[in-house]
């Protein structure tokens, strides 16, 4: 007999866990802890850092290190500790951001160091944004003054300029120290090379001790395409991406604010308590 102990289930936070504000619905809280207390094993991968991370899940049952920071951080929310961290290469980041700051003159950007602090390089509406809904330590300064190692570069604007602003990564990162992660519809990450939600998956899967087959993968923004690609079974939400959708195997009825999330764990739930 199948037991809900022999899986794992990943969940994007921001795309499908969350309602548009930040919530977590009420539908979702309840069969997760249902889900846990059956012995299943749970977990998120989000593009935020483990402080905000740990304040919204802090009445969640999370039995495994999360992913954070788009993939390059793997975060025991029960010990405290860091599993794994990717360092970006802080003279070819440096290098790329300053060009981008050039072509693009009205975006946002903001730089993440390896202890979490947050440094707005360039401020526009969209970091304020989002600085206020991650409640972290910040300052604001220049690119030049920020000591190293930084973990990622957060690059944000509206979504026609995030458009443009793939197009010119694409064109001019040319060398292998970097890589480019469409986070949200306001957000691209410059992350350290081959850093990702499904790379960082891939290493969870070891810390944890399970095969990939033995995942699900619940996602539903841009960053959560590697996430799905790299499980053994995939889910996305609805609303989600075209290309997340594409890289999943099912999509749900419902609506992440509407319980997408809890829709599919239930009948994972009943599909191993046959």
């Amino acid at each position: 007999m199948r037991s809900l102990g022999e899986v794992m289930v990943v969940v994007g936070l921001e795309g499908a866990l969350l309602d548009q504000n930040g919530r977590m619905p009420r539908a979702n809280a309840e069969v997760i802890r249902l889900f846990c207390s059956r012995g299943g094993r749970f977990t998120v991968a989000s593009n935020r850092t483990p402080v905000y991370v740990q304040q919204v899940l802090q009445d969640i049952p999370v039995t495994e290190p999360v992913i954070c920071c788009g993939g390059a951080t793997i975060y025991d929310a029960n010990t405290k500790e860091y599993m794994a961290q990717r360092i970006l290469n802080t003279k070819a980041a440096s290098v790329m951001l300053d060009a981008i700051l050039l072509a693009f003159p009205n975006m946002g950007a903001i730089i993440q160091r390896q202890d979490g602090t947050l440094c707005v390089v360039r401020a526009n509406t969209y970091t304020y944004e989002y600085m206020q809904r991650e409640h972290a330590a910040y300052v604001i300064t220049q690119a030049c003054d920020i000591p190293e190692p930084w973990i990622r570069v957060i690059l944000l604007d509206k979504p026609n300029q995030l458009d443009r602003l793939e197009q010119y990564a694409e064109r001019h990162n040319t060398g292998d120290a970097l890589s480019f992660s469409r986070a949200s519809e306001n957000a691209c990450h410059i992350l350290g090379n081959h850093v990702s939600k499904g790379n960082a998956l891939r290493e969870l899967a070891e810390i944890c001790e399970i095969q990939q087959p033995d995942i699900y993968s619940i996602g539903g923004e841009h960053g959560d395409q590697s996430l799905l690609q790299m499980t053994g079974h995939s889910v996305a939400m609805p609303s989600a991406p075209v290309r997340v959708k594409l890289a999943a195997e099912l999509v749900t009825r419902l609506e992440n604010a509407e319980g997408g999330t809890a829709e599919f764990l239930y009948q994972l739930i009943k599909e191993y308590e046959k």
